[in-house]
């Protein structure tokens, strides 16, 4: 029984630590492709992942003044 016990806490830490990268991913603190990496599962699956928590795709711009902006300065 206390394997059972040992392999829910563990369970509970990485469901923890994974909501801790989620919010830094959320906070700008991030990218995309990192939370896929370590979350280990593909850019597709991450995406997926952020819409079940409702946390917003950022794309990197902020409004279309600042994606004009990048393309002009690209």
């Amino acid at each position: 029984m206390s394997v059972l016990k040992n392999s829910q806490s563990v369970d509970h830490k990485s469901e923890s630590v994974k909501i801790e990268w989620f919010e830094a991913y959320r906070q700008g603190q991030i990218s995309l492709n990192k939370l896929a990496e370590l979350l280990e599962i593909p850019l597709e699956e991450a995406k997926v992942q952020l819409q079940e928590r409702k946390i917003p795709l950022d794309l990197g711009v902020r409004s279309e003044v600042e994606l004009l902006s990048d393309l002009e300065n690209a």
